[in-house]
């Protein structure tokens, strides 16, 4: 659709992810609003739409891809924006920010389809809150120190007041087999998230054995419990641990 192309009065659908407006207002994915008309504003001719809550304008290049006169498709899984969903998997998530840890066990909210090709079809867009997010793949690559509280990184915090430039955005769009309507079950061991324990197995060298080129391991060295294991073979004797200086997790086996 070009600019010239909205009729005004006629109703179209906010297909684009749930998008929160500066005065705390929301549109849904999949709300239907009332084209109002074409505004300038900047030197483009936007599209004003009204929404049941309040009204925006939006450039062409975005009214192209975010409003349509058809309601969307279903989202994948079954699931509904507004759906609270938990994050069951241990790994780094791929964001519009970069590649952070996200919390295992953490719950967010479902805002829309999963846009990114290697996800569409297969997963959801979510939002998790600022707590929920410990640092991005750099910043746990270069912790060097011993861990002190109960996480090697504090959870970020936008210190922005806006949308996470202090920090990643929160969006990310996660695979179904990822997310879940129940929280995870307990850990194995009777294991905690956040928990400090040591590794009183052998040392191993980055880019040995089962390890990574960028994981390594040093006996007794303290570590944070993170997950369940991501293997399936180690489920019920292992958990997933994170070591200063590593940006990915390592099974390690209960003593």
């Amino acid at each position: 659709d070009t600019e010239n192309s909205w009729r005004k009065g006629e109703l179209v659908y906010h297909v684009a992810a749930t998008l929160t407006l500066p005065s705390g207002e929301r549109i849904v994915h999949g709300e239907q609003g009332r084209v109002e008309g074409i505004t300038p504003v900047l030197g483009e001719n936007s599209v004003q739409v009204r929404f049941s809550r309040d009204a925006i304008s939006l450039p062409p290049a975005r009214a192209a891809v975010e409003l349509s006169r058809e309601p969307p498709p279903p989202l994948a899984g079954g699931y509904r924006p507004g759906d609270e969903l938990y994050y069951t998997h241990v790994g780094l998530v791929t964001t519009e920010g970069g590649r952070f840890r996200l919390e295992h066990a953490s719950r967010g909210e479902v805002i829309g389809p999963a846009t990114a090709p290697s996800h569409v079809g297969k997963g959801v867009k979510m939002r998790f809150p600022a707590a929920a997010w410990r640092g991005s793949e750099t910043e746990l690559s270069q912790r060097r120190d011993v861990l002190d509280g109960s996480h090697v990184l504090p959870a970020l915090v936008d210190k922005s007041g806006g949308g996470g430039a202090a920090g990643p955005p929160g969006l990310a769009d996660l695979y179904l087999t990822s997310v879940s309507r129940e929280p995870p079950p307990p850990l194995v061991g009777g294991y905690v998230l956040g928990e400090q324990v040591f590794f009183v197995g052998a040392s191993e060298m980055a880019g040995h054995g089962s390890l990574t080129a960028d994981c390594s391991l040093s006996h007794g060295q303290l570590g944070e419990v993170v997950g369940p294991a991501s293997s399936l073979k180690r489920a019920t004797d292992s958990v997933a641990m994170l070591f200063p200086g590593n940006a990915r997790f390592v099974n390690c086996r209960l003593s």
